[in-house]
This record gives structure tokens, sequence and C-alpha cells, in this order.
């Protein structure tokens, strides 16, 4: 019985992003391949609504690795986890999160790491000096010493290999999926009650994502303001703030009068999230890089129309039903948003494609494919 441990602190501690995808797949796989058992590591396990997804699975175990170095700086927990590995007898750890343990080089245990982005290395001035050299760091180490290495896009695993030097016969693509939740109608009663809970508008776009220069958000707004007279609809915003792009963001809404035409939202629920999708007459997500794009997915997951960039991974999350955008011109993105929202026989029809191509990322299709690559590892060894 093959015996697979996985970083699990995103896990218990990331609401979304890493989180999600995290659980989402731990989740998959313990439900799915019960002949398995799942090791889920974490320096510590909070109650904080999110430890819940693995505690009913009798496939899965935690380990709470809080001592030796992660109980005097908890930063550093994973960096010693190899010993522990050992102790546990696991055959295969996966690195959900572009991670192995420095000492893993020193052990026996085989080892895959999923690698979402090169963010650092794209776009260095995003990022302190020290936490590119820490990442620096982090992902060489990762790609030198894992049996394998996993994308989560054809741009991710070009990345790697023109950014870091990893050879493209060492990485495989596995795309990544998004919380079965978001393929189910959520009933009417229940979206109305959530635009009362939530006081949003009858017509709105959506917008989900951290508040950053990389996900464009200030000229998602510079197009509507260039739209009003044409169209005038309300923007919801769901996500995170980075403090000193959000000032220019405010400064903007501002100097253009716009401040009955956002609406900003933080913490909401996935349960939330997945009605304020199908409430949306469209999602527009222009960011400027990612890894994957996971918006694009739940969006055509949910049956809306998706405003997205071109090139790159949007164009693998969107296949042919997005609306593509070049994100760096505004009026790309404003034509973008008013094809998507006035030409109705086509939005019809991009939406029916969206629908088709998002089955090809559902959870039970990738959970076949993970589980397929480690027994591959474990087999080559």
């Amino acid at each position: 019985m093959m015996r697979i441990g996985f970083d699990a602190k995103k896990a218990f501690f990331n609401r979304a992003g890493l989180g999600n995808f995290s659980r989402t797949l731990i989740r998959t796989l313990g439900e799915s391949f019960p002949q398995y058992s799942y090791f889920l590591y974490s320096p510590k396990i909070k109650e904080n609504g999110l430890e819940g997804f693995a505690k009913d699975l009798d496939t899965c175990s935690i380990r709470s690795v809080a001592n030796g170095w992660g109980r005097f700086a908890p930063s550093l927990w994973r960096s010693f986890l190899g010993k522990t590995l050992e102790q546990d007898k696991i055959d295969l750890y996966h690195g959900l999160a572009h991670e192995l343990p420095f000492n893993f080089h020193r052990i026996k245990t085989k080892g895959i790491v999923s690698m979402h982005d090169v963010i650092f290395l794209r776009y260095p001035h995003l990022y302190a000096s020290l936490d590119r050299a820490i990442l620096g760091v982090k992902y060489r180490y990762a790609c030198q010493h894992a049996d394998h290495i996993v994308a989560i896009s054809e741009q991710t695993r070009q990345d790697l290999h023109s950014l870091l030097s990893v050879p493209l016969n060492r990485i495989s693509v596995i795309y990544q999926s998004c919380n079965p939740i978001y393929y189910k109608v959520v009933r009417q009663a229940k979206r109305e009650a959530i635009r009362e809970k939530l006081k949003l508008p009858k017509e709105f776009l959506l917008s989900v994502g951290t508040i950053e220069e990389r996900k464009n958000l200030l000229r998602t707004l510079q197009a509507l303001s260039q739209l009003e007279g044409k169209l005038s609809i309300p923007l919801v915003v769901v996500g995170g703030e980075r403090r000193s792009y959000v000032k220019r963001i405010r400064s903007f809404i501002t100097s253009n009068k716009m401040e009955k035409q956002l609406v900003f939202l933080k913490g909401i629920s996935n349960e939330d999230l997945a009605a304020l999708y199908q409430m949306a007459n469209a999602v527009v997500y222009p960011s400027l890089y990612e890894g994957f794009g996971l918006p694009v997915l739940e969006g055509l997951a949910s049956r809306v129309p998706v405003i997205t960039s071109k090139g790159g991974c949007m164009e693998e999350a969107g296949g042919l039903a997005a609306y593509y955008v070049n994100p760096k011109d505004v009026n790309s993105i404003a034509q973008g948003i008013e094809t998507a929202l006035t030409n109705r026989s086509l939005q019809e029809e991009r939406i029916d494609i969206g629908w088709e191509h998002a089955q090809k990322f559902r959870m039970d299709h990738v959970g076949r494919q993970w589980i397929r690559l480690y027994e591959r590892v474990l087999a080559e060894g």
C-alpha cells in the first residue's frame, strides 16, 4: 500500500490560491483512491475553519511537526522534515507549493514538487531583494532534488526551463482544477439571499484576485471609465490587498467619481463565491502574468462570459471560450468587455463552449493523472 506524504501547510492556513489547490487535491485523492494512505504535514493545526477538509477521511493522517527547528522558528518547519518522513515510512512525498525539505537529498523517499509559477523572476520588482533570494534558493533546490516536477500549465513548464534551466523532460504538466462547487448550480433563492447579505447590485462584472499590480485592476477601471456612456455596470472586486497598489486604485476611483460603481469584498467563502460567479454578467481577469489563471476556469465552470489576457497560460485555461484582450491596452480591455456584454448570440455560444472546455479540468480526471504519476515515479525507482 503506497504511503503518500503532503506538504499541507497551505491547505490548513491559506483560504485561496494554493490553499484551495491543496485541499481540493488531497480531498479528491482521499475519497477516490482509498487504497492508499495519505499523511498531511503542517507545523501546527489551527482551528480556523479550514482544518475540516480531511478530518472525516479515514485515508488521511494529520501530522503536526512543530518540534525541533519548527518549534523555535516556525518558518523552518519544512526544512528538516526529511527525518520525519523516514520515520513514517513515506514512499512518496509531494511538495504542493514549490518546496521540498532541505534535507530531502539525504533520505530515500521519492519526491514530486508542484511548481505553480515563477512570478518572482518574471516580475522581480514586485518582491523585496531578500524575498527573491530566498525563493530562488527554495525553487532551485526543489527542482534539483525532486524525482519529478509538475507544472500547472505549459506556460509554467516553459518558464521553469527558460528561467531556471530545468530540462523539459523532467517536467510534466497536470492542469489545476477548481473546487467542484463551481460546477454546481446555486439555487436562485440562495443567490438572492447572498445578494442581499453582501448588498450587491442586480447586474455586475466580477473581478477575483488579490488587488496588486500584476492582476491589472487599474486598467480594468480605466476601461470601465472609457465605456461610460456606452455601458454603465458596477464592478465587484473579491480579494485581498497590496497597500501601495490599492492607493493608486482608490485615487483613480475618487478622481473619476466611480465610488458608486465599485464593491470591494474579501474573506468570501467558496460557497458565496460560487454564487457570485453565477450572478455576474461576466468575469474580468486581464492579469499580466499567471501560472494558470484559476478564475478563468471558475468562470467557465460557472457558465458566465470570461474576459482575460491573450497569450500564456490564460489561453490554456480559457480555450476557445474566453474573450481575449491585450492586458496592457485599455482600449482592448474595454472592447472585450463591451463585446462580452452586448453580443448575445456570441455570448451564448461561448458559454456553451466554456462549459464543455471546463469538463477537462474536473477533479476526478485530474486526480487520476496524479495517481498515475505517483505510481510511475515509484515504479521507476
